[in-house]
């Protein structure tokens, strides 16, 4: 990575009509202004599926998209809906916020729409595509099950669908065509945004979130990649120790990784994971990256994190396997200023540069990395929750020499009044918020 600079804003965090940011004409807009600022990264949130939180780092899939992140726009261009129909849904009273649910059960009810009228003619691909890629067909059956059951996590079904029993899921198959009708729109989406932002000349940043949520399509396919009971459920779960921000450490509840049965097959999972990532980004940011030297576990049932120890990762073996799976994909190692060298050693060869976060209580040697390669980066810490729909997420990413210290003026406008930004500003040769304009040129 050369010496550049980008924004993070989240999909969501993008101004639309209809309730959240899309893939729709918006992302492009910010692309357009991300180009005229000479900003090169547009650095952005995981785009899988969020969980009843609404956060995307507890999913349903590593591999999906959010489907509602998806555009309208398309489907009416080609007549799978009409502009009356998704001017009609409610999507909300406060365009400063997302509804989350409302947003979503709007959007079901459009997708729903649309793919029963183009159900017939899109099913051959669609099982073209089923049968082409694992990930999509586990997916597809894992919320077709999950749908009928209730939304009850999988590990609480009946045991032939627990245990993916043929004959009990072929009777799901329309269900099964319909979400495969929507990853593929999410692909099509979005390679669309891709492409724009290249020939724009920017690059996206993606996350990736060390962990993947217990109830999810991930681990009801892959059970033996993760440490779990023989009810299903996590052995033991993921989480940090007690530190100056939490005295009983954070006990996120994901499960661990089964790290000696991923060695035994090549780390075949992770490979297929990066795989997807290099099909959706140009860099990928690894979240929690400390989990690959040494991990923390909490065993089952314990309220707190106070109890769990410390693990030996995977070290080097999986970074290497990585870069043979996706040797184009640049890989970002966040440090949140508490990394050891045991942690700095894998990421020098293998990543090409560090994300430290800025916190209150950081002092300016907290951002120090010892990645050789390039470059250290520094950007905001992104929460669990995406910003509120228009209000604008403009912290700088900035990137510099490895020997020099972090970045330390981050700012970011927070002013509500920077909502009506460039993207509404049509006739505004900076492409920035008229009623704000100081903020915003502070914030870009």
């Amino acid at each position: 990575m050369n010496r550049s600079s980008g924004i993070l804003l989240p999909v969501s965090a993008l101004p639309g009509p209809c309730g959240i940011g899309d893939l729709g004409a918006d992302a492009r807009d910010f692309i357009d202004f991300l180009a005229a600022a000479g900003q090169r990264y547009w650095q952005i949130l995981p785009l899988n599926p969020p969980d009843g939180a609404h956060s995307p780092y507890l999913s349903a899939s590593t591999f999906a998209g959010s489907t509602d992140l998806l555009s309208p726009e398309p489907f009416v261009a080609r007549g799978a809906l009409t502009a009356d129909e998704v001017r009609a849904i409610d999507w909300g009273e406060d365009p400063m916020r997302v509804d989350y649910d409302r947003v979503h059960a709007g959007r079901t009810a459009l997708w729903d729409t649309a793919f029963a009228r183009e159900k017939a003619s899109a099913a051959p691909a669609l099982r073209a595509a089923l049968a082409a890629e694992p990930w999509l067909r586990d997916y597809c059956l894992y919320m077709a099950v999950k749908e009928e059951q209730g939304g009850a996590p999988w590990y609480a079904w009946p045991q032939p669908l627990r245990d993916r029993s043929a004959a009990a899921l072929e009777r799901l198959d329309d269900r099964v065509l319909l979400h495969a009708y929507l990853q593929t729109e999410f692909t099509r989406q979005w390679d669309a945004v891709r492409a724009y932002a290249h020939a724009h000349g920017v690059r996206i940043i993606g996350d990736l979130p060390m962990y993947v949520a217990p109830d999810s399509a991930d681990v009801w396919a892959q059970p033996a990649q993760f440490r779990l009971d023989p009810d299903g459920q996590p052995s033991a779960v993921a989480g940090v120790p007690p530190d100056y921000f939490s005295a009983d450490g954070q006990l996120w509840g994901n499960p661990l990784y089964d790290w000696d049965a991923m060695r035994a097959d090549g780390f075949r999972w992770w490979k297929d994971r990066i795989r997807g990532a290099a099909k959706r980004y140009d860099v990928v940011r690894i979240d929690h990256f400390r989990a690959i030297s040494s991990y923390w576990v909490v065993p089952r049932g314990e309220l707190t994190a106070r109890g769990g120890h410390w693990a030996p990762g995977p070290g080097p073996a999986l970074l290497q396997a990585l870069h043979t799976a996706a040797p184009e994909l640049e890989l970002i190692a966040e440090d949140l200023g508490t990394i050891d060298d045991d942690v700095r050693a894998p990421a020098a060869p293998a990543c090409a540069c560090c994300c430290s976060a800025l916190t209150p209580a950081a002092r300016p040697s907290t951002g120090q990395t010892a990645c050789a390669r390039t470059a250290s980066a520094t950007s905001a810490r992104t929460t669990m929750r995406p910003p509120p729909h228009g209000r604008r997420s403009a912290a700088r990413m900035r990137t510099m020499p490895c020997a020099a210290s972090a970045c330390t003026t981050l700012r970011a406008c927070r002013r509500r009044c920077c909502a009506p930004a460039w993207a509404r500003a049509r006739n505004c040769s900076s492409r920035r918020c008229r009623t704000c304009s100081a903020s915003a040129r502070r914030a870009a």
